[in-house]
């Protein structure tokens, strides 16, 4: 796995990317940002190896504009920023409709770097 932050401009991110391609990483993460699909869109045609987005997008509408330009392979939506795991499932239905629609792969990995207490249910109120 190899994470960039989006930080890179995209013609510096496929550069990077084909230096690494040689070394099979399992995925290319955040070259660019998912603000920027354009550039996104552009990253996905010239780079080889799965591109991940979407730890910077807060709402399914912003994922489903990835799914429809197809500019990412795998979607890691935040648990936090998109506002909870059940949104995370609407966000992974529409990539699997996205995929049996297109008959491309698009996969959800979200990610876990949160603490237990940003994920978990609260507690109950206890009378």
């Amino acid at each position: 796995m190899i994470e960039v932050h989006r930080r890179l401009a995209p013609m510096h991110a496929v550069r990077v990317a084909r230096l690494l391609e040689p070394f099979d990483p399992f995925w290319y993460e955040e070259p660019v940002s998912a603000r920027d699909l354009g550039a996104l869109v552009e990253c996905r045609r010239e780079i080889r190896m799965p591109i991940v987005t979407g730890e910077e997008l807060y709402t399914r509408f912003e994922f489903r504009e990835v799914f429809e330009r197809r500019a990412a392979d795998i979607v890691n939506p935040d648990v936090c920023n998109v506002g909870g795991i059940q949104e995370i499932c609407e966000i992974a239905a529409m990539a699997e409709a996205i995929t049996w629609s297109s008959r491309r792969t698009t996969t959800t990995a979200p990610p876990s770097a949160w603490p237990p207490p940003s994920t978990s249910r609260p507690p109950s109120r206890i009378s």
